[in-house]
């Protein structure tokens, strides 16, 4: 969007030029908006939203462009020749000179119409200018009515579109009629406007021929045309439309971060495969050859940087013959919504019609264990929890380092809050006071996404109690002990961080190399393994399917019945089944014997 943008006195415009052929119709050279903002990233979303309705604009001018064109400049003319009807007989009431109680003073009819008329003349100019509306649109619907005309066209976007095409044209009218009279008042009848349109108007209306809009046969040819199939599909390429896509799936909060990233690297290897074509020109070959290609891609080829100054087609052929694992069943899965979704909303936007190319494929299940992530066993733990940073480090910096001091932070609380209560890293993360409540003398977490906090979907909206085992090791007064009001952070040196705007972005690369230097790293047993663990040491306890579904945030799939009438578990209850949880390999590191 960044070539339609353009910063004026700190206000970004939308500015388009109209293509030559579509000119004369649409009554500008140019498409120019100011987008009401100094902040270049919302002016980008809502410069998106008018590039789309310039798109329908233009193409709409393709539709029977002479016929549909003549009637339009007609209904203009019209308008035009009784905006001059009207003024002259308003001044032939108002002929002759009148007396202004409120100056005191005699006044022409001519000197006060003269002052009017220049006053609306410079309205409607600026107006022109500015490309927005004016006053003398509003005559449009009125005239219609007139004569019979309820629509411009059965479908409402087309209608609208020509709706604006003649409001621009009744505007250039407008101000050729204010012109006009102006020099008719200094008595010059031979004055012709500028705009050629109107000025063949007054040629007419001076023989007497002042009908330009036929209610007949003229009409009747239109009514047929207006109601012509419309063109199916916009004629921008994928490269210039796919960006506005995102900005408005951004928008409406559809896609975030990380998504929007992964999302927009799609459309990319999309076009280098399928070719960067009119969208209306995508089948669903161009779709299958696609995922065909990315399916023979090794699974580190956008980390690798041998290949990152490579096609995908070299990439694959280098790869030829080689026992490497390739891209995941998910991660084909993740390409082919991020398409699907593409082609779907400009289906729902009215610029795409048809089949969506990119619907209806089927993936085989991922059979293969080696996108599974592995459950922390008992030495594991027991390795992890005897480590310095937990029993001593030598300093606040050297965790790895085995010492004296011991820190209570978040990398000492977050893997210990994960195992006990199976939460995801950033809703621990970015817990605040506010978030440790209280019930029936029960501390819970309020797991939840308000005010910028941030939670996977709905379901993951929860309380969750502390477990037991957690005021013993001293959570509670470490909350109680955090200075600052209850929206304060209960770990304030997380920051947040990556696409996605994260508080555990940044510890989650320190978890990482924390166990990597204190030699237990191991491939997919990483902090969303105790979420993994959690849940698997409930199940083993005797807790049922749904009261652990209720602590960890998941969609339980229950019947219609359960999912209407049930309305969730108590606090107590859902304090029972977590104290069921025990880990006493680890509680002996922490509580006195």
């Amino acid at each position: 969007m960044g070539r339609y943008l353009q910063n004026q006195s700190g206000v970004f415009y939308f500015r388009r030029k109209v293509p030559f052929e579509f000119r004369e119709r649409i009554g500008v050279t140019e498409i120019k908006r100011s987008l009401g903002t100094c902040a270049r990233k919302l002016a980008k979303i809502r410069a998106a939203q008018l590039y789309l309705i310039s798109e329908r604009l233009f193409e709409y001018a393709k539709m029977n462009p002479k016929q549909t064109n003549n009637y339009i400049q007609n209904i203009a003319k019209e308008i035009f020749s009784r905006e001059i009807e009207k003024w002259e007989i308003n001044f032939a009431l108002k002929s002759e000179d009148v007396y202004c109680e409120e100056t005191n003073t005699i006044e022409s009819s001519k000197s006060s119409t003269r002052v009017l008329m220049h006053s609306m003349l410079d309205i409607e100019k600026s107006a022109q200018q500015a490309n927005k509306g004016s006053f003398s649109a509003l005559n449009i619907e009125p005239f219609l009515s007139s004569v019979g005309i309820e629509r411009l066209h059965d479908d409402e976007n087309e209608n609208q579109a020509m709706l604006q095409i003649l409001a621009r044209l009744v505007q250039r009218g407008q101000i050729s009629a204010f012109e006009t009279m102006l020099a008719r008042l200094d008595g010059d009848y031979s004055f012709r406007p500028d705009d050629r349109l109107f000025s063949m108007v007054l040629d007419k209306i001076d023989l007497g021929e002042s009908d330009f809009f036929s209610t007949d046969g003229e009409k009747e040819n239109f009514d047929q045309s207006k109601n012509s199939p419309t063109p199916s599909r916009v004629s921008a390429r994928f490269s210039e439309i796919y960006e506005i896509v995102i900005s408005q799936m951004k928008e409406t909060d559809q896609w975030k971060g990380q998504t929007v990233n992964q999302n927009r690297t799609t459309f990319e290897r999309f076009m280098e495969v399928a070719g960067d074509k009119p969208v209306s020109e995508y089948e669903k070959p161009d779709i299958t050859k696609f995922i065909n290609l990315m399916r023979k891609l090794p699974k580190d080829w956008g980390r690798s940087i041998k290949s990152r100054d490579l096609s995908i087609q070299q990439i694959v052929k280098n790869n030829e013959g080689k026992n490497q694992d390739t891209l995941a069943v998910n991660t084909l899965k993740r390409h082919q919504r991020a398409l699907n979704k593409f082609f779907s909303h400009l289906l729902n936007e009215g610029v795409f019609v048809g089949e969506n190319p990119a619907s209806g494929y089927k993936f085989p299940k991922d059979t293969s264990r080696r996108g599974k992530r592995k459950a922390w066993t008992s030495e594991k733990l027991e390795s992890l929890f005897s480590s310095p940073n937990w029993q001593g480090t030598k300093s606040r910096s050297q965790r790895t380092k085995p010492g004296n001091v011991i820190t209570k932070d978040a990398k000492y609380w977050l893997p210990l809050l994960a195992l006990y209560h199976g939460c995801r890293l950033e809703e621990m993360a970015q817990l605040r006071k506010s978030d440790i409540q209280s019930e029936n003398g029960i501390s819970f977490f309020y797991i939840n996404g308000e005010d910028g906090r941030q939670i996977k979907n709905l379901q993951s909206e929860r309380r969750v109690p502390v477990h037991p085992t957690m005021i013993k090791f001293g959570f509670l007064d470490y909350v109680n002990n955090i200075t600052g009001q209850s929206e304060s952070s209960i770990f304030p040196e997380l920051k947040t961080g990556g696409a996605d705007t994260k508080f555990g972005f940044a510890y989650s690369k320190w978890f990482a190399r924390y166990r990597q230097g204190i030699g237990i790293f191991e491939e997919k047993l990483d902090f969303h393994s105790f979420r993994h663990t959690f849940i698997t040491e409930l199940v083993n306890k005797g807790v049922s399917r749904e009261t652990v579904e209720a602590l960890v945030g998941h969609d339980s799939g229950e019947s219609t019945t359960t999912s209407v009438y049930f309305k969730g578990f108590t606090i107590e209850n859902l304090a029972i089944a977590i104290a069921k949880l025990e880990w006493p390999e680890v509680e002996k590191l922490f509580l006195p014997k």
